[in-house]
Protein backbone atom coordinates (compact mmCIF):
# COMPACT_ATOMS: atom_id res chain seq x y z
CA UNK A 1 0.00 0.00 0.00
CA UNK A 2 1.45 3.40 -0.97
CA UNK A 3 1.84 6.28 1.48
CA UNK A 4 -1.12 8.15 -0.07
CA UNK A 5 -3.44 5.15 0.32
CA UNK A 6 -2.30 4.63 3.92
CA UNK A 7 -3.01 8.25 4.74
CA UNK A 8 -6.48 8.02 3.15
CA UNK A 9 -7.32 4.85 5.09
CA UNK A 10 -6.22 6.50 8.34
CA UNK A 11 -8.37 9.54 7.55
CA UNK A 12 -11.47 7.39 6.90
CA UNK A 13 -11.00 5.43 10.12
CA UNK A 14 -10.57 8.57 12.21
CA UNK A 15 -13.55 10.28 10.57
CA UNK A 16 -16.02 7.71 11.93
CA UNK A 17 -15.71 8.49 15.65
CA UNK A 18 -15.49 12.22 14.93
CA UNK A 19 -18.79 12.15 13.06
CA UNK A 20 -20.40 10.13 15.83
CA UNK A 21 -19.19 12.60 18.42
CA UNK A 22 -20.57 15.46 16.38
CA UNK A 23 -23.95 13.74 16.17
CA UNK A 24 -23.85 13.05 19.89
CA UNK A 25 -23.38 16.76 20.52
CA UNK A 26 -26.53 17.71 18.65
CA UNK A 27 -29.66 18.84 20.49
CA UNK A 28 -32.44 16.24 19.90
CA UNK A 29 -35.16 18.60 21.12
CA UNK A 30 -33.92 21.36 18.82
CA UNK A 31 -33.82 19.00 15.86
CA UNK A 32 -37.33 17.74 16.57
CA UNK A 33 -38.65 21.28 16.98
CA UNK A 34 -37.20 22.25 13.61
CA UNK A 35 -38.71 19.14 12.02
CA UNK A 36 -42.14 19.90 13.50
CA UNK A 37 -42.15 23.54 12.41
CA UNK A 38 -41.09 22.57 8.89
CA UNK A 39 -43.94 20.07 8.76
CA UNK A 40 -46.40 22.69 10.03
CA UNK A 41 -45.31 25.20 7.41
CA UNK A 42 -45.60 28.03 9.95
CA UNK A 43 -43.97 29.13 13.19
CA UNK A 44 -47.03 30.99 14.50
CA UNK A 45 -50.16 29.93 16.36
CA UNK A 46 -50.79 27.54 19.22
CA UNK A 47 -48.69 24.40 19.65
CA UNK A 48 -49.59 21.50 21.92
CA UNK A 49 -46.90 19.04 22.99
CA UNK A 50 -48.28 15.74 24.30
CA UNK A 51 -45.75 14.44 26.81
CA UNK A 52 -42.43 16.28 27.31
CA UNK A 53 -42.65 16.41 31.12
CA UNK A 54 -39.20 18.01 31.37
CA UNK A 55 -40.14 20.91 29.10
CA UNK A 56 -37.13 20.58 26.80
CA UNK A 57 -39.19 20.28 23.63
CA UNK A 58 -41.47 23.14 24.68
CA UNK A 59 -38.39 25.32 25.12
CA UNK A 60 -37.00 24.32 21.73
CA UNK A 61 -40.31 24.97 19.96
CA UNK A 62 -40.74 28.36 21.61
CA UNK A 63 -37.20 29.37 20.63
CA UNK A 64 -37.55 28.04 17.08
CA UNK A 65 -40.55 30.19 16.22
CA UNK A 66 -43.26 32.53 17.47
CA UNK A 67 -45.74 29.91 18.66
CA UNK A 68 -47.39 29.74 22.05
CA UNK A 69 -46.46 26.27 23.31
CA UNK A 70 -48.05 24.14 26.00
CA UNK A 71 -46.82 20.72 27.07
CA UNK A 72 -49.54 18.48 28.46
CA UNK A 73 -48.35 15.44 30.36
CA UNK A 74 -49.87 12.80 32.61
CA UNK A 75 -46.66 12.61 34.62
CA UNK A 76 -46.51 15.05 37.52
CA UNK A 77 -42.91 14.20 38.38
CA UNK A 78 -40.55 16.96 37.40
CA UNK A 79 -43.14 19.55 36.42
CA UNK A 80 -41.82 22.12 38.90
CA UNK A 81 -38.32 21.64 37.49
CA UNK A 82 -39.68 21.94 33.95
CA UNK A 83 -41.38 25.24 34.78
CA UNK A 84 -38.14 26.56 36.25
CA UNK A 85 -36.36 25.48 33.06
CA UNK A 86 -38.86 27.46 30.96
CA UNK A 87 -38.22 30.51 33.13
CA UNK A 88 -34.45 30.10 32.91
CA UNK A 89 -34.66 29.73 29.13
CA UNK A 90 -36.55 33.00 28.86
CA UNK A 91 -39.62 31.49 27.18
CA UNK A 92 -42.07 31.30 30.10
CA UNK A 93 -44.14 34.07 28.49
CA UNK A 94 -44.89 31.76 25.54
CA UNK A 95 -44.44 28.24 26.93
CA UNK A 96 -45.90 26.25 29.80
CA UNK A 97 -46.07 22.71 31.17
CA UNK A 98 -49.30 21.37 32.68
CA UNK A 99 -50.39 18.02 34.10
CA UNK A 100 -53.63 16.37 33.06
CA UNK A 101 -55.43 13.51 34.76
CA UNK A 102 -57.83 12.47 32.02
CA UNK A 103 -56.92 10.37 29.02
CA UNK A 104 -58.57 12.85 26.71
CA UNK A 105 -57.04 16.21 25.84
CA UNK A 106 -58.68 19.03 27.85
CA UNK A 107 -58.84 21.45 24.95
CA UNK A 108 -61.63 22.79 22.77
CA UNK A 109 -62.29 21.44 19.31
CA UNK A 110 -60.43 23.01 16.37
CA UNK A 111 -58.08 24.99 18.62
CA UNK A 112 -54.46 23.95 18.03
CA UNK A 113 -52.32 24.69 14.97
CA UNK A 114 -49.58 22.14 15.69
CA UNK A 115 -49.62 18.99 17.82
CA UNK A 116 -46.31 17.28 18.58
CA UNK A 117 -46.15 13.95 20.42
CA UNK A 118 -42.57 12.81 21.16
CA UNK A 119 -43.76 9.78 23.16
CA UNK A 120 -46.49 8.34 20.96
CA UNK A 121 -47.75 4.98 22.22
CA UNK A 122 -46.55 5.46 25.79
CA UNK A 123 -49.94 6.65 26.98
CA UNK A 124 -53.42 5.77 25.69
CA UNK A 125 -54.56 8.44 23.27
CA UNK A 126 -56.75 7.97 20.20
CA UNK A 127 -55.85 9.60 16.91
CA UNK A 128 -59.40 10.95 16.81
CA UNK A 129 -58.62 12.96 19.94
CA UNK A 130 -55.56 14.49 18.32
CA UNK A 131 -57.55 15.43 15.23
CA UNK A 132 -60.37 16.83 17.37
CA UNK A 133 -58.19 19.52 18.97
CA UNK A 134 -56.39 20.38 15.73
CA UNK A 135 -57.67 23.40 13.84
CA UNK A 136 -58.67 22.75 10.23
CA UNK A 137 -55.43 22.78 8.26
CA UNK A 138 -53.47 22.14 11.46
CA UNK A 139 -50.63 19.62 11.52
CA UNK A 140 -49.82 16.73 13.86
CA UNK A 141 -46.28 15.37 14.15
CA UNK A 142 -46.29 12.02 15.95
CA UNK A 143 -43.49 9.66 16.94
CA UNK A 144 -41.48 8.19 19.77
CA UNK A 145 -37.81 8.98 20.19
CA UNK A 146 -37.27 5.86 22.31
CA UNK A 147 -39.12 3.46 19.99
CA UNK A 148 -39.18 4.06 16.24
CA UNK A 149 -41.67 1.21 15.85
CA UNK A 150 -44.30 2.89 18.03
CA UNK A 151 -45.94 4.44 14.97
CA UNK A 152 -46.32 1.16 13.06
CA UNK A 153 -49.79 1.15 11.51
CA UNK A 154 -50.44 4.72 12.64
CA UNK A 155 -50.68 6.02 9.08
CA UNK A 156 -53.64 3.73 8.37
CA UNK A 157 -55.41 4.81 11.57
CA UNK A 158 -54.92 8.48 10.74
CA UNK A 159 -56.31 8.05 7.23
CA UNK A 160 -59.29 6.11 8.57
CA UNK A 161 -59.96 8.98 11.01
CA UNK A 162 -60.07 11.46 8.13
CA UNK A 163 -56.58 12.98 8.23
CA UNK A 164 -55.03 13.97 4.93
CA UNK A 165 -51.46 14.30 3.67
CA UNK A 166 -50.35 11.49 5.97
CA UNK A 167 -46.66 10.88 5.36
CA UNK A 168 -43.50 9.56 6.92
CA UNK A 169 -40.94 12.19 7.84
CA UNK A 170 -37.19 12.01 7.29
CA UNK A 171 -36.85 11.46 11.04
CA UNK A 172 -37.11 7.68 11.43
CA UNK A 173 -40.41 6.50 12.89
CA UNK A 174 -42.11 9.89 12.69
CA UNK A 175 -45.34 10.67 10.84
CA UNK A 176 -47.13 13.92 10.05
CA UNK A 177 -50.68 14.58 8.95
CA UNK A 178 -53.02 17.48 8.30
CA UNK A 179 -56.55 17.95 9.58
CA UNK A 180 -58.85 18.34 6.60
CA UNK A 181 -60.68 21.61 6.11
CA UNK A 182 -64.41 21.76 5.56
CA UNK A 183 -64.68 22.51 1.81
CA UNK A 184 -67.44 24.99 2.57
CA UNK A 185 -65.18 27.17 4.73
CA UNK A 186 -63.42 30.22 3.31
CA UNK A 187 -60.13 31.57 4.67
CA UNK A 188 -58.47 34.93 5.20
CA UNK A 189 -55.56 35.44 2.83
CA UNK A 190 -53.68 37.74 5.23
CA UNK A 191 -53.92 39.53 8.56
CA UNK A 192 -55.20 43.03 7.77
CA UNK A 193 -55.23 46.11 9.96
CA UNK A 194 -58.95 46.54 9.31
CA UNK A 195 -61.49 43.84 8.53
CA UNK A 196 -64.19 46.20 7.24
CA UNK A 197 -63.20 45.81 3.59
CA UNK A 198 -62.96 42.01 3.62
CA UNK A 199 -65.63 39.52 2.68
CA UNK A 200 -65.60 35.79 3.20
CA UNK A 201 -67.25 33.47 0.69
CA UNK A 202 -68.35 30.60 2.90
CA UNK A 203 -71.15 28.25 1.94
CA UNK A 204 -71.77 26.84 5.44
Amino acid sequence: MCIRDSALALLLVSAGPASSAARAGQNPSGELAATAIRAAGTDQGLCLVIGDADGKLAIALAKAGRMYVQSSTRSTAGIDAARKALLAAGVSNRASVVAREARHLPYADNLVNLVVSPEWGREPLAVEEVLRVLAPGGVAVLGCEADAGATAGLDARLKAAGARDVKALSRTGWISCVKARNPGFDAWTHNPVSYTHLRAHETV
